[in-house]
């Protein structure tokens, strides 16, 4: 093997040098303005609580046998043929407020189920108000502590007679919890500040449950149904109709959201719970739904999910999924949709939010949520 010219020889010597002056900058002070390197996949893991949904096959399928509706199919609501290309609820928050909804941030509890649900209970808020043109100071944002607390102790009770040990919650325990409680808005309650979400204090509140001062509370402010969502076409039905719904299953999805905001499943497993929002219908047949995560900003990493949002510019904390990943979560048999308005009644959200008809709302939810902070 011939030995390497000079010419080569001073190339290489010329490239390293380049790199090692690049080392000596950033370690001089120039480090600082460069984004911290994600940690490990095993770092990773131990930032993102994974195992937040705790399934109750025996409560939840009890707890259908006894509901109003065994499934939102059979809800007025869930019979409207008639489906629009596409619905994106956020789009009424950002209507009453002129502002997106907020990126929600759990961890390091295993609090999903109270994200998942208030979410959820948001965005049928925010769609009755907008539907019905009623006035933007009835929305506001509940205490995810809250309801994943009052879902670990007092709805537990009701549906199981049993409380779970560490953390997490069961979407079937949430439901009982806020259609027999109702929400807690995030306020200032005497010396107790709810105005934002504390990881400490919903794991302080794990074996207590809701506090006995705020139950009066809650009950200001009830949700008037939930229904169980056992598939795609239930879920479409939903949020036509302006209903939010809490997924709780077993699924997991790619960190990187592709072109069109849609991450890819994944076997990594997720125990969580997540609020779905929206869905859209392609020309080419093909169908996706919108999943709110409650994974926004980790410590040392930033945003959990990266790349474009896709379609009707959703929170950058969500991501778009397939109509089949959606399916296989929902058939898991704990994912349910809220209404403030008894028996999900039909409606038509407002034209721009979807290409179909006139508007037609009627009255209910949000005159439960009037009162912003208790008395």
């Amino acid at each position: 093997m011939s030995s390497p010219s000079r010419a080569a020889v001073r190339r290489w010597a010329l490239r390293a040098l380049v790199v090692f002056v690049s080392l000596l900058v950033g370690a001089a002070g120039g480090r600082e303005l460069a984004r911290p390197a994600p940690p490990p996949p095993d770092q990773l893991s131990a930032l993102v609580h994974t195992d937040g949904w705790l399934p109750d096959a025996a409560a939840s399928d009890s707890e259908a046998r006894s509901a109003r509706f065994v499934s939102f199919a059979h809800t007025p609501a869930g019979q409207v043929n008639e489906l629009p290309k596409h619905v994106f609820l956020w789009n009424a928050e950002r209507k009453l407020t002129g502002r997106a909804p907020p990126a929600k941030e759990q961890n390091p509890t295993g609090s999903c189920v109270g994200f998942g649900v208030t979410t959820a209970i948001e965005r049928t808020l925010a769609a009755d108000i907008a539907a019905r043109r009623g006035d933007p100071a009835e929305f506001t944002h509940f205490s995810e502590e809250v309801t994943y607390a009052g879902s670990r102790v007092q709805g537990a009770r009701l549906v199981s007679g049993t409380t779970p040990r560490g953390d997490g919650s069961t979407g079937v325990y949430a439901k009982a919890f806020v259609t027999t409680f109702g929400m807690v808005p995030k306020a200032k309650y005497g010396a107790l500040d709810l105005t934002h979400y504390s990881a400490k204090r919903a794991r302080d509140w794990n074996h207590t449950g809701c506090p006995k001062e705020l139950e009066a509370v809650a009950r200001k402010h009830p949700v008037r149904d939930g229904a169980k969502v056992t598939n795609w076409r239930e879920f479409k039905a939903a949020v036509a109709s302006g209903y939010g719904v809490a997924i709780c299953a077993n699924w997991s999805f790619s960190r990187e959201r592709d072109a069109n905001g849609v991450a890819r499943p994944t076997r990594e497993g997720w125990s969580h719970c997540m609020a779905a929002d929206g869905y859209i219908v392609l020309d080419d047949g093909r169908e996706f739904g919108h999943v709110e995560n409650s994974w926004s900003d980790l410590p040392g990493v930033g945003p959990y999910h990266t790349g474009p949002t896709g379609w009707g510019d959703p929170s950058t904390a969500g991501f778009w999924a397939t109509s089949d990943a959606v399916d296989r979560a929902l058939r898991q048999g704990d994912s349910y949709a809220y209404s403030g308005a008894t028996g999900f009644p039909a409606r038509v959200l407002p034209p721009d939010w979807f290409i179909r008809g006139p508007l037609v709302a009627p009255r209910g939810f949000a005159r439960t949520f009037n009162r912003l902070v208790a008395e």
